[in-house]
């Protein structure tokens, strides 16, 4: 990506899109980290079902495993997690950035494992409403000084910004709980060095 900052969130997205469309390339293939766990899963899902279907006349030992992954898509949120902070990462993006765009995942060991990106999303459903990936990549392009315009000129979903001051209640609780500020919480939810454990009344909890 340049380094000049755009105006809004859907003027950079725009222009992300275009930079991956004319070099696909440079993005398109999988790592050896993601053809490697697309195996490993791809294989253990063939196991349970072969076993679940030898088995079954005996024993329903594989039942409960086969049930939970049956139908599941091979590409799941955690690929397209990861999938978004590789792709962000080679591009100098945030990941939420990624988010906001729509790819495909093609698993072919004749052909390749890939990515492809399809057209640029509209952003906004037939009510009105953003994609709340598009607000998560505003906030990210602010702070990550990408966006000049700090103003969104959409609407989210009622439910949406309901739960997210339902987490900011939550989160404001905690780090009042801790003598931490909301951000100190915020960046060390993931810090096992640190003792997040909440302060409980004793015993009679």
């Amino acid at each position: 990506m340049s380094g000049h900052p755009f105006e809004s969130v859907v003027d950079g997205l725009t222009e992300l899109h275009e930079v991956m469309m004319n070099d696909a390339s440079a993005w398109q293939a999988w790592t050896d980290k993601f053809i490697t766990a697309y195996d490993f899963n791809k294989d253990a899902r063939d196991l349970l079902e072969h076993k679940m279907q030898q088995d079954a006349p005996y024993h329903t030992l594989w039942t409960d495993g086969y049930t939970t992954v049956h139908g599941n898509s091979s590409f799941d949120a955690g690929f397209w997690i990861m999938t978004f902070k590789h792709l962000a990462g080679l591009h100098d993006v945030p990941t939420s950035w990624m988010a906001a765009l729509r790819f495909v995942a093609v698993a072919d060991p004749a052909s390749g494992y890939r990515w492809g990106l399809k057209a640029l999303p509209s952003f906004v459903d037939e009510e009105g409403y953003c994609n709340e990936s598009l607000w998560a990549a505003h906030l990210d392009g602010v702070k990550a000084g990408l966006i000049t315009n700090k103003e969104f000129p959409f609407q989210r979903r009622p439910e949406s910004e309901e739960m997210s001051t339902m987490a900011m209640e939550a989160a404001t609780i905690a780090a009042q709980s801790l003598d931490l500020s909301l951000s100190q919480y915020l960046e060390h939810l993931t810090d096992t060095s640190m003792d997040m454990t909440l302060p409980t009344r004793g015993g009679d909890e």
